[in-house]
């Protein structure tokens, strides 16, 4: 059975941070630890009548830093940039199952990758000021986080799940308060 506060942060996510509409072409990203949060992210996408679609992270970026060469490093797939292009929503699942994973990767590497992508950080921000692309960050607390944050994992757990306003009878209603104070 799921914990009741991962069904809620995917409805909130859904129904609520990007609001996906029927017949929305919705891109969720994760890493396999956060298969749950997926999971019931990419339900509520079905029960709302859009097109879900999950690309793993498996967390091979060590492996791809260690081996890659220059051309590789360089290469930006066409199948990407065609999601940068054209999907509705991004919803991103931020979590690390090896924080420190790429401590000793040379920096360099790093960059010249970076800069490879740039042209589909535009093309994502470009989307987004123009009102073609909504999308999220959520997290989903593991215990290589929990450790980072020297916390058990129940501790930080509850920590994340609380700051996301889920112990509330209504989330939604509870961040729909948020917004109207900030304006």
């Amino acid at each position: 059975m799921v914990d009741q506060r991962i069904q809620k942060l995917a409805q909130l996510c859904v129904h609520y941070s990007v609001n996906v509409k029927p017949n929305e072409q919705v891109i969720i990203q994760g890493t396999a630890v956060s298969y749950p949060l997926i999971n019931e992210i990419y339900k509520e996408c079905l029960l709302s009548d859009a097109h879900p679609m999950v690309m793993a992270n498996l967390d091979n970026e060590y492996i791809f830093y260690k081996y890659a060469k220059e051309h590789q490093l360089k290469f930006v797939s066409p199948i990407i940039k065609f999601i940068a292009e054209n999907v509705d929503v991004n919803i991103g699942i931020f979590c690390e199952p090896s924080p420190k994973g790429l401590s000793t990767v040379d920096p360099m590497k790093m960059r010249e990758r970076a800069t490879s992508r740039r042209e589909l950080m535009e093309i994502f921000m470009r989307r987004v000021a123009e009102g073609k692309l909504r999308w999220t960050g959520l997290p989903y607390p593991i215990s290589a986080e929990a450790q980072e944050a020297s916390m058990a994992l129940e501790e930080y757990e509850n920590f994340v799940y609380s700051s996301c306003l889920l112990e509330a009878a209504d989330p939604i209603g509870e961040w729909k308060k948020v917004n109207d104070q900030q304006k």
